[in-house]
């Protein structure tokens, strides 16, 4: 049975770790109803609710793994409640599981070989199968742990209900896009935000451009957004972009939404 005749289990499993994974806020729009069947999700469950019904039932399986496949999966679903392992984007939890077990077995790839091949097909095989459902009690303790996790997190930047449509990156993917000409040939116009990696400030018009650089334009350059993608892409390392800032509403393409556009023109 593959993807494509199991009723999108196979595909919803295999994106739960994207972008902010269990906590992001769509979260009860991606799983499709063979999931949301399986970890007994009502229509009229809160976004609280889901995300307490699929922690507790994907925290049951991972109970059932191996003590790496557990930490594994706890870091890259963003499950953990280590705030020096949690983060919004999947590739920044990655690099932080690895640097801070510093261990072989943790590398970013190893990770994600460890969470195909062990921690996935774990949870496919539960879905298929059917679970018990999680007690009130078990439900109402995830959400009071989950509320006091986030109070202690920093504020999140990118917002979090600021995540692109398909339609917009659609659009996107198709400009030509305007950006300041970088001090040396051949580099990114990349800036450092404090706490929240590197980021590149694109503009869809000249005029835009303009308008956030003032009287002085002569230092600045075109390409594609498919081009931009792909150079940032090439770099290995992860950066994202921000598309019209300071315009009124600004477009966050995160470093993974940036891997993932590259990933899909190859």
């Amino acid at each position: 049975m593959g993807p494509s005749d199991d009723g999108g289990i196979t595909e919803t499993i295999g994106r739960l770790h994207v972008h902010a994974g269990v906590r992001r806020d769509s979260l009860g729009e991606v799983l499709v109803a063979e999931v949301r069947a399986a970890w007994h999700i009502a229509p009229q469950d809160t976004v609280e609710t889901v995300r307490a019904k699929v922690i507790g039932q994907v925290r049951r399986v991972l109970d059932t793994l191996s003590p790496k496949a557990r930490l594994v999966g706890e870091v890259l679903l963003n499950m953990s409640y280590d705030l020096r392992l949690c983060a919004d984007g999947y590739d920044e939890r990655r690099v932080k599981l690895a640097d801070l077990t510093r261990a072989r077995g943790y590398s970013p790839s190893a990770s994600y070989r460890t969470l195909q091949k062990e921690v996935q097909p774990a949870l496919r095989r539960v879905v298929h199968g059917g679970a018990e459902p999680l007690s009130p009690a078990d439900i109402d303790h995830i959400i009071v742990a989950e509320r006091k996790h986030l109070a202690r997190l920093p504020a999140a930047w990118p917002p979090r209900d600021n995540c692109p449509s398909n339609e917009q990156l659609e659009r996107f993917i198709a400009n030509d896009l305007y950006l300041s000409r970088p001090d040396e040939p051949g580099a990114l116009p990349a800036l450092d935000v404090p706490g929240h990696g590197k980021w590149i400030k694109v503009f869809t018009s000249i005029n835009k451009l303009a308008t956030d650089m003032g009287a002085d334009t002569g230092e600045w350059l075109s390409l594609s957004a498919r081009d931009l993608i792909e150079n940032v892409y090439a770099t290995g390392e992860p950066v994202g972009l921000l598309v019209d800032p300071h315009l009124g509403e600004v477009m966050y393409l995160t470093p993974d939404i940036v891997r993932e556009l590259a990933e899909r023109e190859h």
